[in-house]
């Protein structure tokens, strides 16, 4: 989770800063529905999770995360608002809900004096899985976008957005197979 989440994070900012031209104030005004989608998941998480089981819940957000940033994948370099809005919603809403899942997932059946160990160690590598997902994602699309031009580095953004998509399917699976409804 956190390899796709922190690298498109970064990668959408890039794009939106070095192929588009936005300024960093547009460029955070790009993603707010990231923003409110994770808002919106804080409000509902503990509810969907309640009503579909953490597994059905962890793989429905993972799925939701690679539809989004397949999605995003589907957007031209001249693509502006509402459309790219409501996919970056689908975006931000898929991943907080991974994230979130993957914490109820990673402490369930836990003993209680034993939760904030496990809620540690599911942060801790949902931090590693970013900084690494950050330089992998960002060397692709670097090593990608060679030349210097606006089109090669739409493509090697792309590119990067396109292996975090993967990532997301992998997750997706690995929810399927690995994790188990417990309480």
């Amino acid at each position: 989770v956190g390899a796709w989440t922190g690298g498109e994070v970064l990668m959408l900012s890039l794009y939106c800063q070095q192929v588009l031209g936005y300024s960093p104030l547009q460029t955070g005004l790009v993603v707010v529905p990231q923003g409110v989608a994770g808002l919106i998941r804080g409000v509902v998480g503990a509810s969907l999770v309640a009503r579909l089981g953490v597994k059905r819940f962890l793989v429905a957000s993972t799925a939701l995360s690679a539809l989004g940033l397949a999605l995003l994948l589907r957007f031209p370099a001249t693509s502006r608002y509402p459309l790219l809005g409501v996919v970056l919603f689908i975006v931000g809403f898929g991943t907080t809900s991974a994230v979130f899942g993957a914490v109820v997932a990673g402490t369930a059946g836990v003993t209680d004096d034993e939760q904030g160990l496990a809620g540690a160690l599911v942060n801790a590598a949902r931090q590693v899985g970013s900084a690494v997902g950050v330089a992998a994602l960002l060397s692709i699309a670097v090593g990608q976008a060679s030349g210097g031009s606006t089109t090669a580095s739409a493509a090697g953004y792309r590119l990067a957005m396109g292996v975090a998509a993967g990532l997301a399917v992998v997750a997706t699976v690995i929810s399927a197979v690995f994790v188990h409804d417990r309480t």
